[in-house]
């Protein structure tokens, strides 16, 4: 799995307002590997080859709106809690959702997900067809020209957006 970056907006209640793909994400094709089956009902822009698109989805990554950590190691002569991002702050996100629906999944005596990459896409819709993921389509990242804008579907910034946690998990927990 491969995540991308969002910056997060919030109301001052901590309720979601928007989100827009972070200038510093990045995303693009594959050169070598091709495009998966789980992919293909994504059509992936600009991609004449047929190769597999990153990211799949995206997280709250921008730094000026990322994640509380705390750290007790001194850093910069510095303890307590500190802002970070990046995308990478994203992939712990992530891993602890799929641990929350395999838990689930274990209560109902179903088999864990792993190489959750075509759950991920299988799981977009709900049962109800309301759609698992913030589908990010606006931002940019200036650094990979044309094709790395954001837009409504599958893009080469957020991938498939990210989770609505809420609708997500029972998704990933009613999967087969």
């Amino acid at each position: 799995m491969s995540v991308g970056a969002t910056t997060l907006r919030l109301d001052k209640d901590g309720n979601y307002q928007s989100e827009r793909a972070w200038s510093e994400t990045g995303g693009g094709f594959s050169l070598f590997e091709p495009e998966p089956a789980y992919q293909s009902a994504f059509p992936i822009p600009n991609n004449p080859m047929k190769k597999r698109g990153t990211p799949d989805v995206a997280y709250n990554g921008n730094p000026n709106t990322g994640v509380a950590v705390f750290d007790s190691v001194p850093f910069g002569g510095d303890t307590g809690w500190f802002q970070v991002g990046g995308t990478s702050i994203g992939v712990p996100q992530w891993s602890a959702l799929v641990a929350i629906a395999n838990s689930l999944r274990a209560a109902d005596k179903k088999p864990a997900l792993t190489g959750s990459l075509g759950l991920l896409y299988d799981a977009v819709q709900d049962s109800n067809g309301e759609m698992t993921f913030h589908d990010i389509s606006n931002g940019k990242d200036g650094n990979c020209g044309k094709q790395c804008h954001a837009r409504p579907g599958y893009d080469y910034l957020t991938g498939l957006g990210t989770p609505r946690a809420d609708l997500l998990i029972p998704a990933l927990r009613s999967l087969k």
